[in-house]
């Protein structure tokens, strides 16, 4: 089956070209195709790996091909007959594997190219984080640490004050960084997408928004493909990943702990999806909340301008990327009182603010769900909405009616 080899490994080159990964792949194949499918996606993408030793590969992109598993099986010339005679397959069984990945492969969309893919120059441009990105920042070390804590704990009250503490302390870490840089930040606003896994991934990718622009960053849901894109500085993105594993992992905990209190209702897919959107939203405010005790406690004038400019700088990047794409759509479920209820007690218990301040919202669940193109994402809005703030002492207005959708590209 060599000509079938070759095709293939045309297929996978194709697919780094229009900024694919090997995780995202094989994760799509996985959604979308059969077990079988998602073998021979990975065997390739190890055999694509194979025959490009002599070529420059990101190191991130060497640590996601090692992730798709052991060499079990030779990615020498003739990997996919010995695959087909390994797993007892015929040639028909073969054939019609091999048709739904080239067709899928075929058909991939084009994604914004985060890491250089195999070969590229080393100076090739690139959207997603730099290479000498702080990983290893000891702020993000302690938050990581108080979010693994409030993950593990069974007490609510730890739970909430923990991953509260986290966000203070994120927020603070920016500010600092932010009077670093100055007016002009040294970074230019990047690129992480985030896998939304199912069910429930329109609740889900309204969380990741809801955090993304806690810490000034954007967030838009790619529905095709259970994906989320986020546009920030660096420092902020890794925040923003760190605080959504943590509160999904938070909110899993809090819906299996009512599982038992409110019996068989919470079975319910509308229950459930009432209950992450109530949890998203409710995050949203909590976060809103404490980044707003912390901007108090250090207002002085100078700090909230230069965090303002580095926002400027992350919509004009999302506007110049989404502007025109963006529409909101309605979440499906998400209109059972008793789950919208105990979603934002669980947002309440994992998020608690140290001081009286608060933002309100209504109890009720929401009714409606904008499903046309939101104005406020239109290119240029909120550009000028937050310059008209550069140099004043005052928190930008409140968040617009619409934001219980999740952005989602067209």
């Amino acid at each position: 089956m060599p000509d079938l080899e070759a095709i293939l490994l045309a297929r996978i080159d194709r697919a780094w070209a229009v900024g694919w990964q090997p995780r995202e792949l094989v994760r799509h194949v996985r959604r979308t195709t059969s077990a079988l499918a998602t073998q021979l996606v990975a065997l390739a993408t190890r055999a694509d790996h194979a025959v490009r030793v002599d070529q420059a590969i990101d190191a991130r992109w060497v640590e996601q091909v090692a992730e798709l598993g052991a060499r079990t099986m030779s990615t020498r010339d003739g990997w996919l007959s010995r695959w087909s005679e390994h797993y007892s397959r015929d040639d028909l069984t073969v054939g019609r594997a091999v048709g739904a990945v080239l067709e899928l492969l075929t058909r991939l969309p084009v994604l914004d190219v985060l890491i250089p893919p195999p070969g590229s120059p080393p100076a090739s441009r690139v959207r997603g984080l730099p290479v000498d990105s702080p990983g290893d920042d000891p702020v993000l070390r302690r938050v990581r640490k108080l979010l693994a804590k409030a993950e593990s704990t069974s007490d609510e009250h730890e739970a909430d004050s923990l991953t509260a503490k986290a966000h203070e302390l994120m927020t603070k870490h920016a500010i600092d960084q932010a009077l670093v840089d100055g007016p002009e930040p040294s970074d230019l606003p990047c690129t992480v997408r985030v896998p939304i896994d199912a069910p429930y991934v329109d609740a889900k990718s309204l969380l990741l928004q809801v955090i993304a622009e806690g810490q000034r960053c954007r967030a838009i849901f790619h529905p095709r493909l259970d994906l989320s894109s986020v546009i920030g500085h660096a420092g902020d993105l890794r925040a923003v990943e760190l605080v959504f594993t943590s509160l999904l992992v938070q909110a899993q905990h809090a819906l299996a702990a009512r599982a038992g209190a409110a019996g068989g209702h919470t079975r319910t897919r509308s229950y459930r999806a009432a209950f992450y959107v109530s949890f998203a939203r409710r995050i949203g405010e909590r976060l809103a909340a404490v980044t707003a005790t912390v901007l108090a406690e250090v207002d002085d004038g100078e700090h909230l301008p230069v965090l303002q400019a580095r926002e400027v700088a992350v919509v004009a990047a999302f506007d110049e990327r989404y502007g025109e794409s963006l529409t909101s759509t309605a979440i499906r479920g998400g209109h059972d009182a008793l789950g919208h209820a105990h979603g934002r007690q669980a947002a309440d218990a994992a998020v608690r603010v140290r001081c009286d301040h608060d933002v309100g919202a209504p109890c009720g669940p929401p009714r409606t769900y904008p499903q046309i193109a939101n104005p406020y994402y239109r290119k240029g809005s909120e550009r000028r909405r937050l310059l008209a703030c550069l140099g004043t002492r005052s928190h930008p207005g409140p968040r617009p009616p619409g934001r219980s959708a999740p952005s989602r590209a067209r």
